[in-house]
């Protein structure tokens, strides 16, 4: 009886799920252009606003921000309206800006002299307090310019020149309060004046990170400026948008390529000045990323950095498994043992130009695996029926009909490292020349019966087993035949081994 196998080689294949995340920036479109807008609170460290005087009591009959009062500033001869009295507009070492008040002693405080003390604050740093003897209230980055210390008459006029020498690189809010201080040991505070200053020229954007590798997020902007300050930003191809006060720049799928960031700061007109739009940028901004390796134990690995055109990695420095593991463009391992991560530091170039320095890529993930195996079908029985008894079948055997036997061996070879299920089927087709008959197969305790030709494959055996030789046993029942001819009959059998559950319909 003829044999055929049907083997199904399987391999393991790690398959690596990949989640993108995408990032879905909600901003309104040109509802309006982002620009300055006013502190309005009174931050710690400054003294809270002594109320307004009214017709006889001691107090501020102007506040420092004022511009009336037979004084001008800007041509203007009467005071700014509420939503713009509080602030003004210098630009660093250009400019200065008169604080000028009236202050209005009565009562008691009116034959009484007093003195000046003023508080400072440049952006979100410490309150500084004035400390001169004279009491004139002078301080790093103020100068007097006509003060008047009067004990009388009762109208004081408070007059300063406020020049800005501080080393600021960035939009900055200077935040300022007069006090005087009357002999008799009365206090009176004036409101906050808080003043815009702004760098000449205006500070160029800057990032974080201008390499951004995969799963990192830079910000990008003029950084470090007051949330009140809010500059428009332009990412190349899309349209303008702000991000609190910076555009953050974030590269969740390891995207290689560049981005050009530009923006405009828009100072407000106001009646201390007029407005502005100071262009900001272009600054170029780099993605790039780290890939991921999957290797067989034992084996090589190589890694290599994933840079947009034009951009040059140098002084590379390598670690595995935060160890340091050479240098160089390229990372090359032999023998791989172990499942480990992979990440490189590296000063990175545009066009000749310093991008980063010291920028760290993303820690690539080296995962080792075993080499999977196969499941294979190595072996089948040859079956050659005769006889139980030994003796050679004859023609009366023929015509009554017989049963007769045939043994072998069927090996499954398994070789996958984390083996799993499998089923051996078995079909035949019918004799050559015709001859009814049913085969009957037998193997580790398994039996199935099957007609010749069988309609279908049969299973006869399931795994994973401990072993992989199996002892077949066949009986092969033939009918009477009435006319028998001499001769070799032959029918072919058909072995199918799958890998799949207990239970699944056997491949054909």
């Amino acid at each position: 009886m003829q044999q055929r196998k049907r083997g199904r080689r399987l391999g393991h294949a790690l398959g690596l799920i990949v989640t993108i995340a995408l990032a879905l920036w909600l901003a309104p479109r040109h509802v309006a252009r982002a620009a300055v807008t006013v502190p309005t609170t009174v931050p710690a460290g400054f003294m809270t606003p002594s109320p307004a005087s009214g017709a006889t009591g001691s107090g501020f009959r102007t506040q420092p921000n004022w511009v009336g009062y037979g004084y001008t500033m800007g041509g203007l001869a009467s005071p700014p309206a509420d939503a713009n009295r509080y602030y003004a507009f210098v630009k660093r070492g250009y400019d200065y800006l008169h604080l000028y008040a009236s202050f209005r002693k009565a009562g008691g405080d009116y034959l009484s002299g007093y003195k000046i003390v003023t508080r400072r604050r440049v952006g979100g740093g410490p309150v500084t307090v004035s400390t001169d003897a004279g009491g004139f209230g002078v301080q790093t980055g103020m100068a007097w310019d006509t003060p008047a210390l009067q004990y009388w008459p009762a109208n004081d006029f408070i007059d300063y020149k406020l020049t800005v020498d501080d080393a600021i690189t960035t939009p900055t809010w200077y935040t300022f309060q007069v006090s005087i201080l009357v002999n008799n040991g009365h206090a009176y505070h004036s409101a906050l004046y808080w003043v815009l200053v702004v760098p000449s020229p205006v500070a160029q954007l800057g990032a974080t990170s201008r390499v951004v590798f995969r799963g990192q997020t830079a910000d990008v902007g003029l950084l470090n400026t007051a949330a009140s300050i809010v500059p428009d930003y332009r990412l190349e191809g899309d349209d303008w948008f702000a991000v609190r006060n910076y555009l953050q720049l974030s590269n969740p799928a390891g995207e290689v390529g560049l981005r050009t960031v530009s923006g405009s700061l828009t100072i407000p007109a106001q009646p201390f000045y007029d407005g502005s739009v100071t262009p900001l940028g272009p600054m170029r901004v780099a993605l790039a990323d780290l890939p991921d390796q999957t290797v067989i134990r034992g084996g090589p690995a190589q890694f290599a950095l994933k840079l947009p055109a034009g951009v040059t990695a140098q002084n590379v420095r390598w670690t595995v498994g935060g160890a340091a593991a050479g240098t160089g463009d390229t990372l090359n391992l032999a023998n791989v043992q172990a499942t480990t991560s992979v990440q490189a530091t590296a000063d990175y170039y545009l066009g000749g130009n310093l991008l980063q320095a010291g920028a760290v890529s993303n820690p690539a993930h080296l995962h080792v695996k075993d080499e999977p195996g196969t499941l294979v079908l190595t072996a089948v029985p040859h079956l050659a029926f005769a006889p139980t008894d030994g003796s050679a079948f004859t023609v009366a055997q023929a015509f009554t009909g017989a049963t007769l036997a045939a043994s072998g061996t069927v090996t499954v070879t398994d070789t996958r490292v984390v083996r799993g299920p499998w089923q051996l089927s078995v079909a035949a087709t019918g004799f050559t020349p015709a001859w009814p008959a049913s085969l009957a197969l037998t193997a580790a305790g398994s039996r199935v019966t099957l007609a010749l030709p069988s309609s279908q494959p049969v299973t006869l055996l399931y795994g994973p087993t401990a072993t992989e030789d199996f002892a077949v046993s066949g009986r092969l029942t033939l009918a009477a035949q009435k006319a028998p001819v001499a001769g070799t009959y032959a029918a072919t059998v058909t072995w199918t081994l799958v890998a799949g559950p207990v239970g699944a319909a056997p491949s054909r």
